[in-house]
């Protein structure tokens, strides 16, 4: 299993950046990036930590660094997370999605590409019900992927009390 990073220095957005930040470098050029949208992360948008509170986003890279130092990046089109109990999340499609969070997606897309030019473009974004998992709760968010599985426990660094 593999885990983000808790970190006990910085700021609290600082330490909760890190911590929902998963590289998972595999060997021969394989690389897995999963990133989970956290509240602490949205500083000043109150209506914005409310929707990753209520809503598990997640964006994730599926790589392999080809001889030349470039990318090839894998269509990655489902994912699966669940939390501490093993209860699937519900993920949600395009066409079932709430404007607010298909709003959320689309801004994460766009930032992502101008950002990261090709690595933006191997995002893969997705949306869950979040149910139990809060980022700033008890519990645990997993995500199995690629034969391996990766998870952050909550509550995350950079929360209050955490």
């Amino acid at each position: 299993m593999a885990t983000g990073v808790r970190a006990k220095i910085g700021s609290p957005k600082d330490r909760a950046i890190d911590y929902s930040q998963i590289l998972d470098g595999r060997g021969k050029g394989e690389i897995v990036m999963i990133w989970w949208l956290v509240p602490p992360i949205i500083e000043n948008y109150p209506d914005g930590r409310a929707l990753v509170d209520k809503y598990v986003l997640v964006g994730l890279i599926h790589a392999h660094t080809q001889a030349d130092s470039t990318f090839d990046f894998d269509s990655v089109d489902h994912l699966v997370a669940a939390d501490a109990d093993g209860k699937p999340l519900k993920l949600l499609n395009e066409d079932e999605m709430p404007p607010t969070v298909a709003g959320a997606l689309s801004a994460l897309k766009s930032v992502f590409v101008h950002a990261l030019g090709p690595m933006g473009k191997g995002t893969h974004w997705f949306a869950f019900e979040g149910g139990k998992v809060h980022a700033c709760g008890k519990g645990r968010l997993t995500i199995p992927f690629a034969g391996e599985t990766y998870f952050y426990d909550t509550p995350i660094p950079g929360c209050p009390g955490a």
